[in-house]
């Protein structure tokens, strides 16, 4: 049997999962607990994501790899995440073209919001992620 007869029976048996996102992502927060439950959220959808636990490990990372997407916790230490993103964005590098999305547990204030987008942020999202809600704006940011 070819390879590739044997990948698709693999896969039509159910015993490969395909996602049908290939983008690069990263999560961003501090609260390690937050930061599994997002990357589970995103596994449910079979994307494989980088985890960050701070601002300077993103900025780190950013460095070394190339991201499509980046779910930014907005409220952490030093450096936040309007200020990572602002470093991210500066860099000269193909991270510096990340779609980067805010994750806060409130985003009530339109202060925040215009905050978040000045910094570099296209769209902001609550905590916890909704695998439902994540589908909906990837397919709005062209995410493959």
């Amino acid at each position: 049997m070819s390879i590739v007869k044997r990948v698709n029976q693999l896969i039509n048996d159910g015993g490969i999962i395909v996602s049908q996102y290939k983008s690069a992502i990263l999560i961003v927060d501090d609260d390690s607990t937050n930061l599994e439950m997002s990357a589970a959220i995103l596994e449910s959808l079979e994307i494989k994501a980088d985890k960050a636990e701070s601002g300077t490990k993103a900025i780190e990372l950013c460095a070394a790899n190339h991201y499509d997407v980046i779910f930014m916790d907005i409220e952490m230490p030093k450096p936040d995440g309007y200020e990572t993103t602002e470093i991210i964005k500066q860099m000269k590098h193909s991270s510096a073209n990340a779609i980067i999305v805010a994750l806060s547990a409130t985003l009530s204030s339109r202060a925040k919001v215009v905050k978040c987008i000045q910094s570099g942020m296209k769209d902001c999202m609550v905590k916890p992620l909704d695998a439902e809600d994540i589908k909906i704006r990837f397919e709005k940011w062209n995410v493959q």
